[in-house]
């Protein structure tokens, strides 16, 4: 089946399939059933489909963080850890700030790394979810 934004106008169909090859849930296509019964200008369909990969990969980050961000934030408060001499030190709210940014930088590019090498592979999934694939900055 061929990517056709004329069959989505239309209404043809729930379910279709994105350049990609991937199927969709028909969000867009029922959402723009509904803004032309109320003759509001319809989404396009391109935008959509960006809003859904974007959406996806965020969801992907998130799971992603859940599995590695404590051992990223052990990282980068080691340093100032033994530092104070204090393996449990807590930073106030500002430092806190600082060093949320600084973790998530990290997981980002880590994140975007574990893509690249999931890429390259044959088994995609398979690098997001190794932490061996990854090594903590």
């Amino acid at each position: 089946m061929r990517f056709c934004s004329r069959n989505l106008f239309e209404g043809k169909g729930k379910n279709f399939l994105r350049r990609d090859g991937s199927a969709s849930d028909g969000n867009s296509t029922r959402r723009n059933e509904i803004r032309r019964e109320a003759n509001l200008p319809l989404l396009s369909i391109a935008k959509e489909l960006r809003r859904m990969k974007e959406q996806q990969r965020f969801e992907e980050f998130s799971r992603f963080e859940a599995a590695h961000a404590k051992a990223v934030w052990e990282k980068v408060l080691r340093h100032r850890r033994e530092a104070e001499s204090n393996p449990n030190w807590r930073s106030n709210w500002t430092e806190g700030v600082r060093y949320q940014t600084q973790v998530n930088k990290i997981l980002w590019e880590q994140f975007y790394a574990a893509r690249r090498v999931a890429s390259l592979n044959s088994g995609a999934g398979d690098a997001l979810k190794s932490p061996a694939a990854l090594k903590v900055i």
